[in-house]
């Protein structure tokens, strides 16, 4: 007898509709329950790494085999909410006449009633039907605890990626009964049939169930389960794997009236045939199409000495010692029982990014974890880092002789970055090849079924924006997914000191969840603040301690010192000293007036028998004056200006001509480092570039910054400097005048950096005066400064006739962070250590009631409080056609310099890529909320004639464009508001975008 005949006549009569192809077929609702049971066992088996298994049998409190069993009953009763009047009446589609034509016979004809009501079109979703229906089972026939059941039955209720609300149950179990059939004796018994299906489908026994449940699910499991189980669902809800069944293909009254079929008999699917006795088969061949990679594993490393296997993974060259930093983290990472968090402090170059690699190789083996996610603060830091894991990622998975491992690049343009895209290209090569993978050279593949932004961070290697991390603890619409993704990995988070209040609240919050999964986390940062590294150690711990611990201990109170390893074992938390790595330089820093003429006289003076330097400013405005002045003195060969105001092309181009220009490599004897050049640039310039300068100027910022600028100030050694440039000197600017011995900052400088931090960085720096002078000694000042800058003890550093100035500005930067915290509370996730302890389950997951809307770039904007700001695509506009712009272009791969941009037709994939890749964003200024859907508005309106065409292309649609116009060798744009405001957007390949307002100053971003 098969599984679907021993099933009532009424419970045989439920069909699911398939949310694929509603239009053609529809699909068994019994055959997707013993789909997706059997892709969750695979699931299981085969793709979820050793780490999560057990780090949800600990969590469950039983063994292995239980833990996958509740997984695949989960799995197959995930749909029982189509069991339900409300679903089963739905219309399926419409009759010759016009009339909706709906399945209801089918279970009408079995004996299954629809009462008047039943098709309510305010029913519940089937998702919060099926929670109902399993709380309802398990209270009522197992005497299951409602809070219990709720713990179960919220994991099916997330299904489709949105927790229902306490009173979307409420609304399903006491005012819809008739919808959910629970008024009707026939309904409630073919319900309680499929439920009973499923835990034979699981082989878990009722008893089995009861003993599970006796405590809560724990939210942190049942946030995984959800997960896989909406991984489980797409699976086995793919048409192509798991083909749909046409109506006309069955034997309704034979298979109703209790019929068998015959051996051998065939229900006809397209051009495929599916016997219902070869569910194996059908779930095998499904598995296999879906080709879904299996999570990368790593053995316990032999004992291997620490050189050798940095040299093994990072190429190092011959006679290449290492930092004390990276022996050290490298061996306590394999001296510590329980890997939780590691928090490396180190100063600039020292290799922080190669040991947390090593140190992620070791605790991966150690827990059994299935990759490592790498997330850094920007879109350009990250795709620098992507080479250096990618080449990590070569030598890694080439030694373990194993098939590639998948991985998976993820900010919001990265699909621009060349080489990830040319992995992509290679990958679907080598799509048919499932033998071994591909060819033998090629280490890591991008997954099909994992590409895209919802499942991409499920590949076993990340490489990502912060926010990807952080997103981990966002309000948003499938957040179990992405927490699945982050359960399974070892995360490094680099530079995480550079995260504002708005962010640490999401930071906190995420550390937490990672905590209660016991997920390996290692953290990096060359300025780290005493109070910030407890702040994140004690987050973790608290995570860590939902799992028995009662209280969460408190991270060790050390004395000033640095570089420092900071790390967990099991809820011991230590630290080690480490030895400097004897690499010490001094930069001699002093105060100078603000007035670009100073800075002019200041560069004629210090380059005159050459030189490199460096000039960092806190806006782009700054920085586009100054290099404007300083090309006029100079010449504009002499001078590269570096921000983010230029388009994605220019911006990749001025990066990597720095990096040849005055990376490690580059000297005045191979010829690449020029004997005469300024770099002008933001921020940028202080995280993302490995560049060494002769000399350096920058704005005043918090002090933890400065030192990273600082860094770029004689970062390589050289055999020679030219003269004058032999000591390291930093110049700081920023301050426009002194009144009464105050310092009055630059327009736009607080608006980047709050005063009352400008103010202890001055102070901890003894910069009193325009003529105060400091030597500062890189690493020994670093920490001891950025304590004292960021303590309780500030304050003493302050001068006395600063000290009003500064308690009024220590009070609004209070008021900014309390309502930095306030903001990211809205769509902030709850602390798993709360819900543990309130025995919450994931239908109390949220704080809010709803989600908010959701995009593709929605998480990315809710967990960073910045301005939304618009990207628009420039091309210049010129005889009545569209071109790139005139030095866009790729002649090696067939398109000109400046080449046209058809307009009536979609435009050739390669011309369009490199349209994509010149869009910009407009500065915060021109896009304030007052007046930002105006010029939305008046962008759309500008590009209608242009982009209609465009919209059948992948990476034009939905674009935004700003045709430019030649004007006098500047490329302009006019737009104009309701307001009667106008603008008028330049762009220059020197200088990057410029909106000036009528009659106004150029905006001060």
């Amino acid at each position: 007898m098969f599984l679907c005949l021993q099933l009532s006549k009424a419970a045989r009569s439920l069909w699911g509709k398939s949310d694929y192809d509603e239009r053609r077929a529809w699909l068994p609702l019994f055959v997707h329950m013993i789909d997706s049971s059997y892709v969750a066992q695979r699931l299981w088996e085969d793709w979820l790494p050793i780490s999560t298994k057990e780090m949800l049998s600990r969590t469950l409190g039983t063994d292995n085999a239980t833990s996958k069993a509740f997984f695949v009953f989960i799995c197959a009763a995930h749909d029982i909410g189509k069991a339900t009047p409300a679903f089963q009446g739905q219309p399926c589609s419409w009759s010759v006449d016009g009339d909706k034509v709906s399945l209801a016979w089918i279970p009408e004809g079995a004996g299954l009633n629809f009462a008047a009501g039943s098709r309510d079109v305010r029913s519940p979703k089937h998702a919060v039907a099926g929670q109902a229906i399993i709380e309802k089972i398990m209270q009522d026939s197992f005497g299951v605890k409602m809070r219990n059941a709720r713990s179960v039955s919220s994991i099916v209720g997330c299904h489709h990626g949105k927790p229902p609300t306490r009173f979307d149950v409420r609304h399903a179990k006491e005012e819809t009964p008739a919808a959910m059939g629970f008024d009707d004796d026939a309904w409630l018994a073919a319900q309680k049939e499929l439920f009973s299906l499923s835990l034979n489908l699981a082989g878990l026994t009722s008893e089995n169930l009861i003993a599970l449940v006796r405590e809560v699910v724990a939210p942190q499991a049942a946030s995984i389960l959800s997960g896989m189980l909406i991984m489980c669902d797409w699976i086995a809800s793919n048409a192509y794997a798991f083909p749909l069944i046409p109506l006309e293909s069955v034997d309704w009254e034979y298979l109703l009236d209790g019929g068998e079929y015959e051996s051998g008999a065939i229900l006809n699917c397209g051009n495929e045939g599916f016997d219902l006795r070869t569910f194996y088969e059908r779930g095998k061949r499904g598995w296999e199409r879906t080709g879904l990679f299996p999570s990368w594993s790593k053995e316990p490393l032999p004992a291997v000495e620490a050189v050798a296997l940095y040299k093994q993974r990072f190429t190092l060259p011959e006679g290449a010692t290492l930092r004390a930093i990276q022996r050290e983290a490298l061996s306590l990472a394999q001296s510590i029982d329980e890997p939780g968090l590691m928090i490396i402090e180190a100063p600039m170059g020292e290799g922080k990014t190669e040991a947390a690699l090593a140190v992620a190789e070791v605790f991966a083996a150690k827990v059994g974890a299935g990759g490592v996610c790498v997330a850094l603060p920007t879109m350009a830091t990250t795709d620098a880092m992507f080479s250096r894991v990618h080449s990590w990622l070569d030598h890694l998975l080439s030694s373990d002789n194993a098939r590639p491992g998948t991985v998976y690049l993820a900010h919001g343009k990265a699909r621009l970055n060349e080489e990830y895209e040319g992995i992509v290209r290679e990958s679907r090569y080598r799509k048919g090849d499932m033998d071994h993978g591909g060819d033998k050279g090629l280490s890591v593949e991008v997954s099909d079924w994992m590409f895209g932004s919802k499942k991409g961070m499920l590949s076993s290697f990340v490489v990502c924006t912060v926010d990807q991390v952080l997103m981990g603890a966002l309000q948003m619409k499938h957040l179990a997914l992405r927490q699945l993704s982050l359960v399974n990995k070892v995360v490094v988070i680099d530079e995480c000191h550079a995260y504002d209040m708005y962010m640490r609240q999401y930071l906190d919050v995420v550390l937490e969840w990672l905590g209660s999964w016991h997920v390996p986390v290692i953290l990096l940062s060359a300025t780290l603040p005493r109070t910030l590294r407890e702040e994140m150690a004690n987050s973790y711990l608290s995570g860590w301690a939902t799992d028995g611990s009662s209280s969460v201990p408190s991270a060790t109170n050390c004395e000033i010192s640095y570089p420092l390893i900071t790390y967990t074992d099991g809820l011991d938390i230590r630290q080690k000293d480490v030895r400097a790595s004897g690499r010490s330089s001094r930069v001699e820093a002093q105060l100078m007036s603000d007035d670009v003429e100073a800075l002019v006289a200041l560069m004629k003076e210090r380059l005159g028998q050459g030189g490199c330097a460096g000039v960092i400013c806190d806006t782009v405005t700054r920085a586009q004056e100054v290099a404007r002045v300083l090309g006029d003195e100079f010449g504009a060969q002499n001078v590269t200006l570096v921000h983010a105001r230029f388009t994605d092309l220019d911006r990749m181009q001025n990066e990597l001509r720095l990096r040849e220009m005055f990376g490690p490599d580059s000297t005045t004897e191979n010829g690449k480092r020029p004997k005469l050049h300024i770099v002008v640039g933001t921020q940028v310039l202080e995280q993302s570039l490995d560049i060494d300068f002769d000399l350096l100027v920058s704005d005043i910022a918090p002090v933890d910054l400065i030192f990273q600028r600082l860094g770029r100030c004689h970062r390589h050694a050289r055999a020679s400097r030219p003269a004058g440039l032999y000591e390291a000197r930093c110049y700081i600017r920023g301050i426009s005048e002194w009144k009464n011995g105050v310092p009055i900052f630059s327009k736009g400088l607080t608006t980047i950096y709050e005063k009352a931090s400008l103010l202890e960085s001055m102070s901890v720096c003894r910069l009193f005066s325009l003529t105060s002078a400091v030597s500062l000694t890189l690493p020994a000042d670093i920490s001891k400064l950025v304590q004292l800058a960021y303590g309780d003890e500030a304050g003493s550093a302050i001068s006395n006739c600063w000290g009003e100035t500064y308690r009024a500005a220590c009070s609004r930067r209070e008021n900014n962070c309390r309502e930095k915290r306030l903001r990211a509370q809205h769509c902030l996730l709850k602390s798993v250590r709360e819900m543990t302890m309130n025995q919450e389950s994931l239908t109390d997951w949220y704080s809010v009631s709803s989600l908010r809307a959701s995009g593709e770039d929605y998480g990315p904007r809710a967990v960073r409080d910045t301005q939304e700001t618009v990207e628009v695509i420039l091309l210049l506009k010129k005889h009545g056609s569209i071109n790139l712009l005139p030095w866009v272009g790729q002649p090696d791969k067939g398109v000109e310099f400046g080449a046209s941009v058809p307009v009536d037709e979609v435009p050739d994939s390669r011309v369009a890529k490199i349209a994509a890749q010149s869009s910009v964003r407009l500065p915060p200024s021109l896009c304030r909320p007052d007046w930002v859907e105006e010029v939305i508005d008046a962008l759309e309106q500008i590009g209608a004639p242009f982009v209609g065409a465009w919209q059948e292309s992948p990476w034009l649609q939905g674009r935004l464009v700003l045709p430019l116009q030649e004007m006098n060798s500047v490329l302009e744009a006019r737009i104009t508001l309701g307001m009667g405001k106008g603008w008028t957007i330049s762009y220059t390949r020197d200088a990057g975008l410029m909106a000036t307002v009528d009659e106004e100053e150029p905006c001060d971003d």
